[in-house]
């Protein structure tokens, strides 16, 4: 039994000499809660009487502070959090590493995209959830898991995981911490709005932690060469920014149509 734990052990560990073999221990144990709590939630979701009573509470909640200042703003984050958006940064990310040759960072960085997006497409179909009546005109789709907040979760702590196994073990919260901003505003946008119900946001966010920490932890066997950024780096991240920019101009009339408010 020991030589197993120890094979596994060893196969997982990272093989930089500068990181003296450390196991990706912090990524799976993120892996198998926010499973978890991500299976115990869809378990739930569709027949506990008290978790509707939630949504509904926090759909009130958040109807009630509806105002044009905010809607814009709000518009502005969901857009954020857009498919389009979020794959053409995975698409960015992967022909940017494998250019510069880090070509099992790409291949994880292309699974975990592939993987978020089937999963919340199955998810969506398989449980049908119906989301809330707030909206002149709703996305089609199911509910539960949130998409955006799925989508966004895996980006932000995905690069954040990948800028902070950079860093000292000390300084890798503060990357953590930064580079995970945008997801609680884009989160909250979805419940502003009046397009997801509590419990698709929470859904979204474990489903999200999951991939992120099952990605991270298979890179961990592959993890043999520093991943430095160069100019192309920031060339790829403004190119990234322009086209979010084009993005919002280019569907910033529709969305605001879409999600006005039902009188």
């Amino acid at each position: 039994q020991y030589d197993a734990t120890h094979r596994f052990w060893r196969l997982y560990s990272s093989e930089r000499p500068a990181q003296q073999g450390e196991f990706p221990l912090p990524s799976l144990l993120m892996t198998a809660s926010s499973l978890a709590l991500f299976l115990g939630l869809a378990q739930l979701v569709g027949v506990s009487d008290e978790l509707a009573s939630m949504n509904q509470q926090v759909l009130q909640w958040f109807s009630a502070l509806r105002q044009p200042l905010l809607d814009f703003p709000m518009v502005a984050l969901t857009l954020l959090g857009d498919p389009p958006v979020l794959f053409a940064a995975a698409v960015i990310a992967v022909l940017l590493l494998a250019f510069r040759g880090y070509y099992a960072a790409a291949i994880h960085i292309a699974s975990a995209a592939a993987i978020t997006g089937i999963s919340v497409w199955l998810l969506k179909a398989g449980i049908g959830i119906s989301r809330p009546d707030q909206v002149l005109s709703a996305p089609s789709s199911g509910a539960f898991p949130s998409g955006h907040t799925a989508g966004m979760t895996v980006l932000v702590t995905l690069a954040a995981s990948f800028v902070a196994g950079e860093n000292r073990k000390h300084q890798r919260w503060q990357h953590y911490l930064f580079l995970s901003l945008p997801l609680l505003p884009v989160a909250l946008s979805r419940l502003y709005l009046g397009v997801h119900w509590f419990t698709d946001v929470l859904g979204g966010l474990f489903l999200g932690l999951a991939i992120t920490g099952a990605t991270r932890a298979s890179y961990s066997r592959y993890d043999r060469v520093a991943l430095s950024p160069d100019s192309l780096t920031w060339a790829a991240g403004i190119g990234w920014l322009v086209f979010v920019a084009m993005y919002m101009m280019g569907n910033w009339e529709t969305a605001v149509v879409s999600y006005a408010p039902q009188l």
